[in-house]
């Protein structure tokens, strides 16, 4: 019973650990970090496990600003796979260009799947 504990404990800890680490950067190769060529931006916070605003309205090549404003780990992900965050830590922002041809791209945390959101990218 107490190595069981033991265990259950470590892989608690590994779990908030993984809920909680930094990323920086994207996760798929159609984002880039960095200052949009347009200069215009739209932002997504994320708080009390929701997207707000749940769609948001951009041109390709226009910045999106997602802050995490919970206390916990949260990713934005295209459904389709085609872009994604990677964890975004509590109290951390993550600046990324979407490059997607235009069209309606319904996005989730993977870590809380009933957090949901569409980005439209128009021309």
């Amino acid at each position: 019973m107490i190595i069981f504990t033991g265990v259950m404990l470590v892989l608690g800890g590994l779990v908030l650990a993984a809920c909680g680490s930094n990323a920086s950067s994207v996760g798929a190769s159609n984002l880039h970090p960095g200052p949009s060529s347009s200069g215009r931006s739209a932002t997504i916070v994320i708080s009390n496990f929701q997207f707000i605003p749940d769609q948001v309205v951009v041109h390709q090549g226009e910045e999106i600003i997602v802050h995490n404003e919970d206390s916990v780990g949260h990713t934005l992900t295209a459904n389709n796979g085609s872009f994604g965050t990677g964890v975004i830590s509590p109290g951390h922002t993550v600046h990324f260009i979407i490059h997607d041809k235009p069209g309606t791209y319904p996005f989730l945390c993977r870590i809380h799947q009933f957090m949901t959101g569409t980005i439209v990218v128009v021309k």
